[in-house]
């Protein structure tokens, strides 16, 4: 079975947090015709409804933090080739090009804009002719 993505496990917590709405509001609206144990057993399950809702969507953000912090990593193995690569290049244009790369990276990483991010770091990785991915180094 496929790993789940941040998506889907931001969709999948809407949906319950969605049914916890529909449960509570069956709870409220019914309210007087429920029997005390089945208001009991409805605002239980509402509750752990809610909070399963939550822990999932809790669930997504770690998967983007652990993507972000595999970007980190990546991006930072990269830069350290170029580093490197840089250092051997023997043309002036070839160090602009490379330099410019640069200069789009940095400037892409306060954005916090992933897209751009990984855009810039492959440019940056084909100007250097370095061997990288920006998300697994």
């Amino acid at each position: 079975m496929a790993k789940i993505t941040s998506a889907d496990a931001f969709a999948l917590g809407k949906s319950f947090l969605d049914a916890h709405d529909v449960v509570h509001a069956y709870y409220l609206d019914n309210w007087k015709r429920l029997k005390k144990a089945d208001r009991e057993r409805l605002q239980s399950v509402a509750v752990t409804l809610y909070q399963n809702a939550s822990d999932v969507i809790t669930h997504g953000v770690g998967i983007v933090i652990d993507d972000l912090q595999a970007s980190v990593a990546g991006l930072t193995s990269v830069t350290r080739k170029v580093e490197r690569a840089l250092k051997n290049i023997n043309t002036v244009k070839k160090v602009i090009e490379v330099a410019t790369a640069l200069v789009g990276l940095a400037a892409a990483i306060p954005t916090g804009n992933i897209g751009t991010i990984v855009e810039a770091g492959k440019k940056l990785i084909a100007a250097a002719g370095v061997q990288g991915d920006v998300k697994n180094g």
